[in-house]
């Protein structure tokens, strides 16, 4: 588990030291109001590995007009690399991104257990078809813990 959050990290790192014109952010979305984020390394290393740990794909039609409204109206983090990351994002699958959204609260956040998660993901919208993570209780508490410093 270990290789995998530095593997994470290694490749945040090598995104953020390509280009000095953009960076790594995390926005933490509640209700409409936007919070950059500290620890933007570490939160976009746990919303990595969310996704790459996904063992479901969501059969979701994602519009913009659904995520607006999950960042109008719910919590949820946003991860936004300055280039693009290849990862897993859906068993058997693999992506170029650019982009991670996570709900925390609402239609799409995670049950009160932790248990599962639903990972938006995509370049410069996100895309239809979801991840879902099954087994995320680690990754959320993890991804709590670092939202509250």
């Amino acid at each position: 588990m270990m290789a995998i959050i530095a593997c994470v990290a290694l490749v945040t790192g090598c995104c953020m030291a390509k280009t000095g014109r953009d960076k790594l952010r995390c926005v933490l979305w509640e209700a409409g109001e936007q919070n950059e984020m500290s620890q933007v390394d570490s939160l976009a290393a746990v919303s990595l590995q969310l996704l790459a740990k996904s063992d479901d794909q969501l059969r979701l039609l994602v519009t913009p007009e659904m995520i607006a409204s999950i960042k109008a109206s719910d919590t949820a983090l946003e991860v936004v690399f300055p280039d693009s990351v290849t990862t897993r994002t859906s068993p058997g699958a693999q992506d170029r991104i650019t982009r991670i959204l996570i709900p925390l609260s609402g239609e799409y956040g995670p049950p009160p257990e932790l248990s599962s998660a639903v990972i938006f993901f995509g370049t410069d919208t996100y895309v239809t078809g979801p991840s879902q993570n099954n087994f995320a209780r680690p990754e959320l508490l993890r991804l709590l813990e670092l939202l509250k410093h």
